[in-house]
């Protein structure tokens, strides 16, 4: 037995005088792998290590930054979080934290051991709004400020939104973005609620009433105290009043001479013809008054020129001539006219043409500044050289004195204006009775045109010396011709001996433009 102990006591020494190993960290691990927290809060991030036994590795923290578009800008730094696992959280948005051995590696990986947490930092929302006044008096032009104070005081979202109910009464200015301060201005009598809003949360608000106190105007001007325009020009005057914020700004217009220019009762003025009147606005309030000298010049002549190039007139006739305007609406239309010949023809100051003598002219109109001039030819001619009716052909058979037969005649017109034609009918010679006219208003009334022939065809039956009746107007007088078939014959003037009677008998006359 003793033998058997001292053999143990052996044993138990050389076992204990063996060299022991340290156990080897195969694992760490966090305490969190989800967290959620407000902007403001911390946290202290706890790592264990496995087997517990083996020594502590050496750490090293690090939070990522936020991108909330992925790979777009510099991204956001949502926390920070110490050597110490101690995280702070700064920002809204996600973030990771990630804990990693400096000292050890996976001896299967040959990695450093890591863990992370996914950190969800939410904002802080507002609960209240208030301001420092709820109530308001101010006079017009006056000035005042408003602060509200966001409750609680580490709310994420700050951004405030001003509104004024009547910007007629006051009107709003935040003092700076996101700001918590707006600075009012009184400018009209009234009342108006100013609201502020929380920009994400519209259900969040305060207000302020606020009273504006009348005002008596004390003067009055005008935008301009004189204007040049051109006639047809439009523009608008504007009413000055002091102060600027007077509460009762009624006022009337009025034009010294309206064929000048005319007002509304908005301020605008519209011009009607050159020349210079005075517009005046009266207020209600006092009753000031202000005005402003308009002086309008006409529209510039551009051009004339005579509606045409030439123009006959008979020995003893008198023609008026036109000139057209170039704008049509030029102010001042005003011309000096002359003749180059007056033996010939004259012109009076309104542009009417008298003929003298057979020959021809130049009438010349000059613009009254002398800028433009416009030409024409003026022929004075015999008045028989401005008609001419001839017979071509006839087929006339004759039976007991008695004629029948077609006529074939065309008219000339050779003045250099247009010519109708009347009346036509046949009357007998012998008692100058009408025996037969036409109706066909196709043809009476048609004029003809400077240079211009109409070829006429008709019938006639038993007449005793027939003969044939021509009425014109011209110019505004009427002229008449007798001619026989064959005969030629030129324009007289209708003082001519006129036939007697009429009759129920019509001709055929029609048009031939083969003649």
């Amino acid at each position: 037995m003793k033998k058997l102990l001292f053999l143990m006591s052996l044993i138990w020494v050389a076992l204990s005088s063996c060299e022991k190993e340290d156990p080897v960290v195969t694992s760490i691990a966090l305490d969190k792998s989800e967290l959620e927290l407000k902007v403001g809060e911390t946290y202290d991030f706890k790592v264990s290590h496995n087997p517990p036994d083996a020594k502590t590795p050496a750490y090293e923290w690090s939070v990522s930054r936020y991108y909330p578009l992925w790979g777009g800008g510099q991204g956001v730094d949502v926390a920070i979080i110490d050597q110490s696992g101690h995280f702070e959280a700064i920002n809204v948005g996600e973030t990771y934290v990630t804990v990693i051995t400096t000292d050890i590696v996976d001896p299967i990986t040959s990695k450093r051991f890591s863990q992370e947490c996914k950190v969800t930092v939410k904002p802080i929302d507002a609960e209240g709004l208030k301001l420092d006044k709820t109530d308001l008096t101010l006079d017009p032009g006056k000035n005042e400020t408003l602060t509200c104070t966001i409750s609680p005081e580490n709310a994420t979202n700050k951004s405030l939104y001003w509104k004024t109910s009547n910007s007629n009464v006051v009107t709003v200015s935040p003092k700076g973005d996101n700001s918590n301060q707006c600075e009012l201005t009184a400018t009209g009598a009234g009342e108006a609620v100013i609201t502020v809003v929380l920009s994400n949360n519209s259900q969040l608000n305060a207000t302020c009433k606020v009273k504006v106190n009348a005002a008596k105007l004390e003067g009055l001007s005008l935008s301009e105290k004189e204007k040049t325009v051109i006639q047809g020009e439009s523009f608008k005057l504007t009413p000055v009043f002091t102060p600027e914020y007077a509460t009762n700004k009624n006022v009337k217009w009025y034009s010294s001479d309206e064929n000048i220019a005319t007002v509304d009762n908005n301020g605008n003025v519209k011009t009607v013809h050159f020349g210079e009147c005075v517009i005046k606005v009266k207020s209600e309030d006092g009753g000031f008054e202000a005005e402003c000298k308009v002086v309008v010049k006409p529209i510039p002549l551009d051009g004339i020129k005579f509606e045409e190039n030439y123009y006959s007139v008979e020995i003893g006739g008198k023609k008026q001539l036109k000139l057209q305007y170039f704008p049509d609406n030029a102010g001042n239309k005003r011309v000096k006219w002359s003749s180059s010949n007056t033996i010939v023809a004259t012109v009076d100051e309104n542009g009417m043409v008298k003929g003298n003598t057979r020959g021809n002219t130049t009438i010349t109109a000059i613009s009254e500044d002398g800028s433009h001039k416009a030409e024409c030819h003026i022929y004075v001619v015999e008045i028989n050289e401005m008609m001419l009716v001839y017979f071509p052909s006839a087929s006339v058979s004759i039976i007991n004195g008695y004629y029948t037969g077609n006529i074939s005649c065309a008219i000339r017109n050779n003045s250099s204006q247009a010519v109708k034609l009347t009346k036509f009918y046949v009357v007998d010679t012998g008692n100058y009775n009408i025996v037969a006219e036409t109706t066909d208003e196709s043809l009476l009334g048609k004029e003809l045109k400077p240079g211009e022939t109409c070829a006429l065809r008709g019938r006639f039956n038993s007449i005793y010396e027939p003969a044939f009746r021509w009425e014109f107007e011209y110019n505004g007088r009427t002229f008449s011709t007798y001619n026989r078939y064959g005969d030629s014959v030129s324009l007289k003037s209708s003082e001519s001996i006129e036939p007697k009677g009429k009759s129920s008998n019509t001709i055929q006359l029609y048009k031939d433009k083969d003649l």
